[in-house]
């Protein structure tokens, strides 16, 4: 007696039935061998992998793995002695020290366990902003992207860009950074030497941790002063590519994100991103060290223009609760502001996507 069973053949289009011999000791039908089994042996580890990895593991032809901002990746760093020290010249309100953990717990919920011990160093002293970024240098230069750091002022990104750098050894950087300020200021101060959140991105270009060909600052509020002068033509002499606000609108904002991605990832391994909240308008970040009170950049254009991008780390800097002025005046109203500030973060964090790749 025989058994008749239906079958599709790999190559051919219309059904044919193949018969099999019946096993007679226990009256089952004996399969003939199938290359079938073979494709569902393969795709074993496949399916394993998109359980552990997701589906973008595979959809890029470098084989990065997507991964979003999360309480493991995320640190805390409670530092702005970068603005203290500033006050010396008559200019910047320091309290965003205060800032990481609230934004950390409207992200999470959780206690966070990420903190670059700094907060020692908010003295107004200039030789402990030396000693803090050293601590910054030293805790990133161990803590394996991708992650986001939560400022803190922007004095913070060079020693986080620095530290990346040592972890990565012979990786090359790009960088984007959204600012109204440029942060190209050089050393002030009696003996040039001043470490300010001024100037970031000017020890970035001289100490050679990003080639300025390499930058794109997105969001710089055109000025009329002599320092702006001089820091605009040091951005150019060193081949940074600069969006200006009054260059941005609501037609272009997405070809610029586009440009700046080709600009910064051109020849470098990955993208460190900066976001300074004082580009955004006031009513949605009044609590920041430098509100911009007029023609702020659109929040939409920001986390789309965010969304599109995908960087090994990132920095949001400058939220704060105003706490006290170079004059020692307080914002009454300062804790009220960095909640509503920190809640912006939010917003634009959880369009953040952070890459990794496979050999790192």
């Amino acid at each position: 007696m025989s058994f008749l069973y239906k079958k599709m053949k790999e190559n051919k289009e219309d059904l044919e039935y193949e018969k099999f011999e019946t096993d007679n000791i226990n009256n089952k039908p004996k399969r003939k061998q199938s290359s079938s089994y073979i494709f569902y042996f393969l795709l074993i580890p496949i399916i394993i992998s998109i359980l552990l990895f997701g589906f973008n593991y595979f959809s890029n032809k470098n084989n990065l793995i997507i991964i979003p901002p999360n309480e493991k990746n995320t640190i805390l760093c409670p530092f702005d002695n970068g603005i203290r020290v500033m006050q010396q010249f008559k200019r910047g309100v320091y309290g965003a020290s205060n800032a990481p953990e609230l934004i950390f717990k409207y992200l999470f919920n959780k206690t966070p366990k990420n903190i670059i011990p700094v907060k020692q160093y908010n003295t107004n002293k200039n030789e402990d902003s030396y000693k803090g970024h050293e601590e910054i240098t030293k805790y990133i230069s161990k803590f394996d992207p991708p992650f986001l750091v939560l400022g803190g002022d922007h004095s913070i990104t060079y020693p986080i860009v620095k530290g990346l750098n040592e972890n990565l050894k012979n990786k090359k950087l790009g960088l984007i950074y959204f600012d109204a300020h440029y942060d190209l200021r050089p050393f002030e101060g009696e003996n040039q030497d001043i470490l300010s959140s001024g100037n970031s991105f000017y020890r970035i270009i001289k100490n050679k941790e990003i080639n300025g060909e390499n930058i794109v600052a997105i969001g710089i509020k055109k000025g009329t002063s002599e320092i702006f002068k001089t820091m605009d033509d040091f951005a150019h002499k060193n081949k940074m590519t600069v969006f200006y606000s009054d260059e941005i609108n609501d037609q272009n904002y997405k070809k610029i994100m586009e440009k700046a991605l080709e600009i910064a990832s051109k020849g470098a391994d990955g993208i460190y991103l900066s976001f300074d909240v004082d580009l955004i308008d006031a009513k949605y970040v009044p609590g920041c060290s430098c509100p911009a009170i007029e023609n702020g950049f659109n929040l939409d254009w920001a986390k789309e223009m965010v969304a599109m991008g995908k960087f090994i780390a990132a920095d949001i800097v400058e939220t704060s609760n105003r706490e006290k002025n170079y004059k020692g005046e307080e914002d009454k109203d300062g804790n009220k502001k960095l909640d509503i500030s920190a809640k912006t973060d939010v917003e634009i964090i959880s369009n953040m996507n952070f890459i990794k790749l496979n050999n790192w």
